[in-house]
């Protein structure tokens, strides 16, 4: 069931933003996993041509290179330490080996090494994440004692090597460096089940994931929306320690966005606009006007009557704030306000010439006398400066009377 709540505050409109207010995000994760990385290492001519000579010549010693090329024979073997670490030439008893089958003209040249990472799976929407700066905040704020969620059997029973080599594989972790590869087999890591994260101290019947309780922001300013992940504070339960928070980046959780655009599209069905306009409480309205906007947002279209009621509470370039709530997930969206008819474009033009004005104070007055139009049309400057002072911005209107109160002349 959807339930609609107006409240004080609209998301930007500029770019479009969504609120999560509250949301419970069952999830797993692993911290310090080994895995290998493949770095890309710029061969210069002189190692090119040492592997070059190397593949006509094999093996190619010291003596050799010097009378090739006239350089001493330290610099043969600094040559050789620095191709052999690269794994492109074997170095053993003086002499080099070619042991790649590639020549000098190859352009992925990499240099082999192990590091750690961190991973987060957010099992509902099948999204898994390389989180960049690790989870060690993210766990100090959700605590020891965040209530379990169930987790589908064929997840929790999965082995979380044979996850993760998986996702790997296929390219499905989101934030995962391209050099990154697969996970390092000399180290132990893994062989658990996905589960056995969240339950090591519990003896349960089915596998769980945490229940991590938070709010997010959702910002659509580039391709690929902006998602800030905040966990609510946590207290230990003997009440010692501050609140811990913390806020995680999940841009690349595709599934988790969908989910709350599929929970928008619910609530955007005809049947469940009714509900929308009334939480809105801006007079009659038919359900009709109300329409899915870019992303998140939505618009209401406004007669001239409705928009003068709307004017009686806010600014009509003003967006109202409105809340769509099911049983674990809050979302605010923005509802823009957009003329239904000429009289109403009248009252909006009215209300887009003052926010200029309050956008560039400097310039009020100027902007005023550049803008005859819409003040005419909605009854001229005194009907403008009331409109104003009625607003709270008195100062405005001290700005726009400046001349006719200073004027000495």
């Amino acid at each position: 069931m959807i339930a609609f709540q107006r409240v004080p505050t609209a998301p930007a409109t500029q770019p479009p933003t969504l609120i999560v207010d509250k949301v419970l995000l069952p999830a797993i994760w692993w911290r310090d996993v080994p895995v290998v990385v493949l770095d890309p290492v710029e061969l210069n001519e002189l190692d090119r041509f040492v592997i070059e000579a190397t593949a006509h010549l094999s093996p190619l010693d010291a003596t050799t290179f010097a009378d090739i090329t006239g350089l001493p024979k330290f610099v043969f073997a600094a040559l050789a330490r620095r191709l052999a670490a690269l794994e492109l030439v074997t170095w053993d008893s003086e002499v080099l080996r070619l042991t790649r089958t590639s020549g000098a003209d190859d352009d992925d040249v990499t240099r082999r090494r192990t590091t750690t990472m961190d991973f987060l799976l957010l099992p509902e929407t099948d999204d898994l994440l390389a989180v960049d700066g690790g989870l060690g905040d993210f766990e100090r704020a959700v605590g020891k004692h965040a209530l379990p969620a169930p987790l589908a059997p064929e997840i929790g029973a999965m082995p979380a090597r044979d996850l993760l080599t998986e996702r790997i594989r296929a390219n499905r972790i989101a934030g995962l460096p391209s050099s990154v590869v697969g996970l390092a087999d000399d180290e132990p890591f893994g062989s658990e089940a996905v589960a056995a994260m969240a339950s090591t101290d519990r003896t349960l019947p089915i596998p769980v994931a945490v229940s991590v309780s938070g709010s997010a922001t959702v910002v659509w300013d580039t391709d690929r929306p902006t998602v800030m992940f905040t966990v609510n504070a946590s207290r230990r339960r003997n009440g010692g320690g501050e609140p811990k928070t913390a806020t995680l980046d999940l841009s690349g959780a595709r599934g988790l966005v969908t989910a709350w655009q599929q929970l928008l599209h619910q609530a955007r069905q005809l049947e469940n606009r009714d509900a929308a306009v009334t939480a809105l409480a801006l007079g009659t309205l038919s359900p009709h006007l109300l329409q899915p906007g870019l992303q998140a947002q939505w618009t209401l279209a406004l007669t001239a009557e409705q928009a003068k009621a709307v004017a009686d509470q806010r600014l009509l370039t003003e967006p109202a704030g409105l809340q769509i709530s099911d049983r674990h997930t809050h979302l605010t969206t923005a509802v823009r306000f957009v003329p239904a008819d000429r009289g109403a474009k009248a009252w909006f033009d009215r209300d887009e010439l003052i926010t200029a004005m309050l956008a560039n104070p400097h310039s009020a007055a100027a902007t005023a006398a550049a803008s005859p139009e819409p003040i005419n049309r909605s009854g001229g400057a005194q009907a403008l400066r009331r409109r104003v002072w009625e607003l709270g911005h008195r100062w405005l209107v001290h700005a726009l009377r400046e001349d006719e109160d200073f004027n000495y002349v």
